[in-house]
């Protein structure tokens, strides 16, 4: 029986000068990458938000369009002349402007956006102990 030579893979080693500035910037680097992608998946979020947005609008747009046709189905055919009345100019007594308030959206689970999140922080807390 012959035996198979196992031979290993020779082993480098590479001298790093400044291995605590190499280590830095790479935290450094890798902390800019990862807001950038968190940044990006929060832009991803509002794409969609916006999407579902326009959709639902285009639905209901939809069905005032049917509700308004039946309805003009059911009137009568009559033409009627009606005068509007000008509208008052609106006066503003304060320099303050109207505020306008938004009704709170609810949150959504971001699988993605949270690791990356949580990854940031990981970084930070690392260059942290560094300094």
């Amino acid at each position: 029986m012959k035996k198979k030579s196992v031979e290993q893979p020779a082993t480098y080693f590479v001298a790093v000068k400044n291995p605590e500035d190499v280590r830095r910037n790479l935290l450094t680097t890798s902390k800019t990458i990862i807001t950038g992608l968190a940044q990006y998946e929060r832009f991803r979020q509002v794409r969609h938000e916006k999407l579902e947005s326009i959709r639902k609008l285009r639905l209901d747009l939809k069905h005032t369009a049917t509700l308004i046709s039946k309805l003009k189905m059911h009137l009568p055919s009559l033409e009627v002349h009606v005068v509007a009345p000008k509208p008052a100019p609106m006066k503003i007594t304060s320099p303050q402007k109207a505020l306008v308030t938004r009704a709170p959206t609810p949150k959504k689970e971001l699988n993605e956006l949270e690791r990356l999140e949580a990854e940031l922080d990981d970084i930070e807390k690392k260059l942290g102990s560094m300094n």
